[in-house]
């Protein structure tokens, strides 16, 4: 076994324990903080898979920007919004327990058979050989993606930054309106 698959062992095994928590966690802010760590396993991923700008966009768009917003979003939220409520009689803890078993359980079968379907799918198509092609050869290195995103693309790009920003005001005026009344 070489470095590099070992590597993508430890990296991939983090991610899924990161997402699995995600998912699995009582508190909302660490159920936050997991999802971070997975989106940086994820570009852990991506390096080791020499795809250097996805890397980049997963740590500056998924870590920097989702995370950070759903994290301030949660942290601004008021909190009998978060916390959970009054603690249920006894007969409904013991189906809670069932319940919270089969929520640890349920994500890990989910992730098996995605994980059986993409496998099985992997080995049934060519995308193997894809990898033999050199990245530069197929016009994907990072520097022909940044020529023609600024070049040929700036202006989509440029679009597409101002309607994010319309939309960004658009929930910063709806927030306002709900805070008034």
């Amino acid at each position: 076994m070489n470095t590099t698959l070992l590597a993508f062992f430890i990296v991939a095994f983090i991610s899924l324990v990161a997402a699995w928590r995600v998912i699995t966690d009582p508190s909302i802010l660490h159920a936050g903080l997991w999802m971070g760590l997975s989106f940086v396993g994820v570009a852990g991923i991506f390096l080791l898979l020499e795809a250097e700008f996805l890397a980049g966009v997963q740590v500056l768009v998924y870590v920097g920007a989702i995370t950070t917003i759903i994290l301030f979003g949660i942290m601004l939220s008021d909190v009998g919004e978060v916390r959970v409520g009054p603690e249920p009689p006894g007969w409904v803890q013991a189906g809670a327990a069932w319940h919270r078993g089969l929520r640890h359980a349920f994500p890990l079968l989910v992730a098996a058979g995605f994980a059986g379907t993409m496998l099985g799918l992997y080995t049934q198509s060519g995308w193997g050989q894809l990898r033999e092609r050199p990245l530069e050869l197929a016009g994907l290195s990072v520097g022909g993606i940044g020529r023609e995103l600024f070049s040929t693309f700036a202006l989509p790009f440029e679009i597409a930054s101002l309607v994010l920003l319309a939309a960004l005001l658009g929930a910063i005026v709806l927030a306002m309106r709900e805070e008034e009344r």
